[in-house]
This record gives structure tokens, sequence and C-alpha cells, in this order.
């Protein structure tokens, strides 16, 4: 039976820093993963020394963690929440409206934070997915422009590529045409069509 490599006090302490950084972010082994942008399998062989994080990703770790669970602390909900609320959403609101309601809601929850608990920030750095390409598309699009108007960098998820085809979350009353005349560029450039008096109220 092969015992585990032992491990050099640095290699030692980079491997608690990654740890340190999971258990305060609250969520999973897995789920951190996903949440830096790495796969479980890589966080994995990280945690057990095999490879070690570069300087900047284990950095990013600990960032994320410490705001993630300052967040949890502030009851403040984090880029994770919001999607796991908008998944929700998709598999019981029975028209899209309901669902964009949800975005439009996340999306004040972030203004908020930008303008009066930016030390939570960063917290909006893990990776949040809703698994659906269209709704995907569209957090993303409001988290970064959020981001930009409040004069700061996007988180990196943030910035996806546009839609094959164009896509109307919620028409209401108005034509395509109203819809498409009336839809904020910034909107447009990801192939969402959403009228601005929509994305007025959430």
């Amino acid at each position: 039976m092969t015992s585990e490599r032992a491990l050099d006090a640095d290699q030692q302490a980079v491997v608690d820093a990654l740890r340190a950084a999971i258990s305060s972010s609250g969520l999973t082994q897995r789920d951190f993963a996903r949440a830096i942008g790495t796969s479980p399998s890589r966080m994995s062989a990280y945690l057990h020394g095999d490879t070690a994080p570069s300087a900047p990703l284990l950095m990013k770790c600990q960032r994320i963690g410490n705001a993630l669970c300052a967040a949890r602390e502030e009851n403040i909900p984090s880029p994770l929440d919001c999607a796991a609320s908008l998944r929700c959403s998709l598999e019981t609101a029975q028209r899209a409206s309901g669902v964009l309601r949800f975005a439009l809601e996340a999306r004040d929850r972030l203004r908020d934070t930008l303008e009066n608990r930016p030390h939570l920030a960063d917290a909006w750095d893990a990776k949040a997915t809703i698994g659906e390409k269209r709704w995907d598309t569209l957090f993303a699009a409001l988290v970064e422009h959020e981001f930009t108007t409040a004069g700061r960098p996007a988180p990196s998820w943030a910035h996806v590529e546009p839609l094959e085809e164009e896509w109307i979350p919620a028409k209401g009353r108005q034509s395509e045409d109203e819809i498409r005349e009336t839809t904020p560029s910034w909107l447009a450039d990801k192939g969402i069509l959403l009228a601005e008096s929509a994305l007025a109220v959430a």
C-alpha cells in the first residue's frame, strides 16, 4: 500500500490556504472549483499537492473565499445565490416574464452592493451559471453592465459571446420592431432584445 507523498513546507502552505478558502466560501470543493473557473479534478490535484496553482489563482481563491464568507455573514446574496434562484424560477415560472423579474432583482441586488457595500464586490467574481444559455447570457450581460456603469472591471465570467439567434425574453404589449428600437446597445450586442422600459422595474 503506497502512502501519500509528503509535501514540503511551501507546498503544504498552499494546500492549507486553498482548504481555508474553500471552508470560508461555504461551498463544497466541487462547487468552489466551478466558482473560480476550474475543474473539480484540477482542484483535487491542487489539494493533494500533485500540482500547484499559479500565484494569481491562489490569490483569486483566497479573495473569492473571503468575499463569499463576508457576503454570507452580511446576508447579501452572491451571484451563486442569484443563479440558483433563477434556476428555480426557470423550473417553476409559467412565463418568461416571471424569470426576468428574478434576473432584474439580482441586478438590483448587485447595484446595491456596488453602491453601498463595495467591499463585497469580490464575491461577484465567483462564476455563476444558470444552465440555460440564453438566461446565462442575459445574466452575464446585466452583471457586466452594472460593473461597467459603476466604473469597475466586470468579472471575467460576465464577458460572454452573443447569442447565435436573437432572443426576446419578454414581449409585453410592444411589437418586435418597437422592442428592437428601444433595446439598449449593450443588450442588443449580445443578441438580446429587451426594451429599456422592461429593465426599469424589477
